[in-house]
């Protein structure tokens, strides 16, 4: 059988990588800016933050990331946990750490936010001052109120900064009126960001991800299209599949030939959400399996199954 490498080479965003180059150049200047980077779950978002913040690393950048999740609503925590990851103690400690509850007028709580908001703007800024800084946060349709006002805090005041902000965020899951949504629309009366959207792969596109995962320099065209069709170019679902397929041994017969023989990815793929369900919790698992059961026999829609399961992670307890 024919090794099958799976790369983690990023494919097919050749001209969102040359964007966000630019962008590390313009804040390198001393200038600050805002990058939301939106697509459904498995287009490659974090593939593209990765790349991202490689390049920063090699520029000379701090790093810091932090990540948004659904069970978490814990204040300011994606922050703190990008705090962290500096190792500067005047940004570990984020300032604001009482609880709105421990407030009993508005108006002192408001001051004591409007404070904290100051000085971890001041001590960002003073850290900026010695090497330009990225940070990321991922997943920010998921993110508490408190980071979200914070977040636009940062990117309002440090226009003067060499910082770069980068948000990640799913449009399914961004429904209308959550609180990333109102802070995008907010943000946008000041022009505060950019946003780069990351859509589906092209055929081209889906046929170099195929000669990287299976190691071919031609992958047949038949086979090519077969893939994209019922992947809907999503590179997570080409990317599992292809594994499967490896691991079942129906790429490449002993004599280490390709194999086409009429399968059909979507049961494939099928079978890889039936694996990942047992990492799940129960009352999600019945939801994920009736999600899978809608695929039927045609090819399913990979993206809306993924958003689908993204938002039930959300709202079930």
């Amino acid at each position: 059988m024919a090794d099958v490498g799976i790369s983690n080479e990023l494919v097919g965003r050749e001209t969102e990588i040359q964007n966000l180059l630019e962008i590390l150049e313009d804040v390198i200047t001393g200038v600050s800016k805002t990058v939301f980077i939106s697509g459904e779950p498995g287009v490659g978002k974090t593939s593209l933050v990765n790349v991202l913040m490689d390049e920063a690393k090699d520029k000379g950048f701090l790093v810091l990331k932090g990540i948004c999740t659904a069970d978490d609503s814990t204040p300011y925590r994606p922050l703190q946990e990008a705090w962290r990851d500096s190792g500067d103690p005047s940004l570990e400690k984020l300032g604001f750490e009482k609880s709105e509850e421990s407030f009993d007028d508005k108006n002192m709580l408001d001051a004591s936010k409007n404070a904290a908001f100051f000085e971890t703007t001041g001590n960002l800024r003073k850290v900026s001052t010695e090497k330009p800084v990225l940070v990321v946060l991922e997943d920010m349709h998921w993110a508490d109120s408190g980071t979200l006002n914070l977040f636009h805090y940062l990117a309002d005041r440090l226009a003067d900064s060499p910082i770069l902000f980068v948000g990640t965020y799913c449009p399914g899951d961004a429904v209308p009126g959550s609180g990333f949504i109102e802070m995008k629309r907010q943000m946008s009366r000041k022009n505060l960001f950019t946003e780069i959207e990351i859509g589906p792969f092209d055929v081209d596109s889906t046929e170099s991800l195929l000669e990287l995962l299976t190691g071919m320099e031609e992958v047949p065209n038949e086979f090519v299209d077969k893939v994209h069709e019922d992947s809907e170019g999503n590179p997570l679902f080409i990317k599992e599949g292809i594994i499967q397929m490896r691991d079942e041994g129906l790429l490449f017969d002993e004599d280490g030939s390709f194999i086409y023989d009429g399968f059909e990815l979507p049961m494939l793929i099928q079978d890889v959400i039936e694996k990942r369900i047992f990492r799940l919790k129960i009352d999600l698992e019945i939801y994920f399996k009736w999600a899978v059961l809608l695929g039927g026999r045609y090819p399913m829609k990979c993206s809306i199954v993924y958003t689908m399961v993204a938002s039930w992670s959300y709202w079930i307890p």
